[in-house]
């Protein structure tokens, strides 16, 4: 999808838990070599696995450890996200 509309997009490692800030939780990130932390898609993952659903989860990463994004910038900045995820569940 993202190749159709021309949308440049990184697969990467991303730790996902339902704590975010826990320090084993970032020891285990840099360990597997995670490019972020996030905690959103744990809950998704758990209901679907529940549930007996195949889910997925797009991410954008938002902040580094270079640049903090402002909430005009979060708010402007991830359509090209939105379009994908919109594109994928229209294919």
């Amino acid at each position: 999808i993202s190749k159709k509309l021309n949308i440049n997009i990184k697969l990467k490692r991303a730790f996902t838990s339902d704590s975010f800030y826990r320090n084993t939780n970032i020891d285990n990130a840099i360990k597997n070599k995670c490019e972020c932390i996030e905690m959103e898609t744990f809950a998704l993952f758990l209901i679907s696995k529940i549930l007996n659903k195949n889910s997925a989860s797009i991410l954008t990463i938002s902040d580094t450890k270079d640049k903090i994004t402002n909430a005009k910038e979060r708010e402007q900045a991830f359509t090209n996200m939105i379009k994908i995820a919109l594109e994928i569940v229209n294919y």
